[in-house]
């Protein structure tokens, strides 16, 4: 098991006057999707960078660093959408582009949904109607209002 540190700095802009801990913990809230993707974002490039390490080891010679790919991957995770452009090796044995996130395994094939977005979802639909549920699971994205009482009764 390999290690990754990330180091992180936060600067936050707060008011001198009328400050409480709901305005703080709102802040926080709103920039933690932020943090996550960043983070995210890291781990990806250390990923990538491992396994790029890993293949040329295995295989030296085989493999040239060939950029990234032209168009973003999207993956719906929890917190939203998270982009990602993808490097791309050259195999010369085999003449093509490979990626190496998708060659590990690390990357699904052909997923644009994380498992951990879609959890929330499937045990909610057990206990409420479609409809309901969606709202549900929009409102934990925080992408909608809070639903009223009277449905998650």
């Amino acid at each position: 098991m390999k290690e990754i540190e990330v180091d992180l700095t936060l600067k936050f802009t707060m008011p001198e006057e009328n400050l409480n801990v709901n305005g703080v913990l709102m802040g926080l809230r709103s920039a933690s999707s932020k943090i996550f993707f960043a983070l995210l974002e890291t781990v990806f490039s250390a990923v990538e960078e491992r396994t790029i390490e890993k293949m040329q080891e295995k295989f030296p010679g085989r493999y040239v660093r060939n950029g990234y790919q032209p168009k973003m991957r999207e993956l719906r995770t929890s917190l939203g959408p998270f982009e990602y452009r993808l490097a791309q090796l050259y195999d010369k044995v085999e003449k093509k582009t490979v990626v190496p996130l998708r060659e590990s395994s690390f990357l699904p094939k052909h997923r644009q949904y994380t498992k951990e977005a879609t959890e929330a979802g499937i045990g909610q639909v057990v206990h409420l109607s479609y409809r309901l549920s969606s709202k549900e699971i929009a409102r934990i994205r925080e992408e909608a209002p809070a639903a009223s009482d009277e449905y998650l009764v």
